[in-house]
C-alpha cells in the first residue's frame, strides 16, 4: 500500500515539474 502511495506521489511531482518547465 505504501509503495503504491509513494509511486503515485512521485508521478504527481513529475507532473508538477513538467508544468513548471513548460
Amino acid at each position: 500500500m505504501f509503495g503504491i502511495l509513494s509511486k503515485n506521489h512521485k508521478h504527481d511531482i513529475l507532473q508538477i515539474i513538467n508544468t513548471i518547465i513548460k
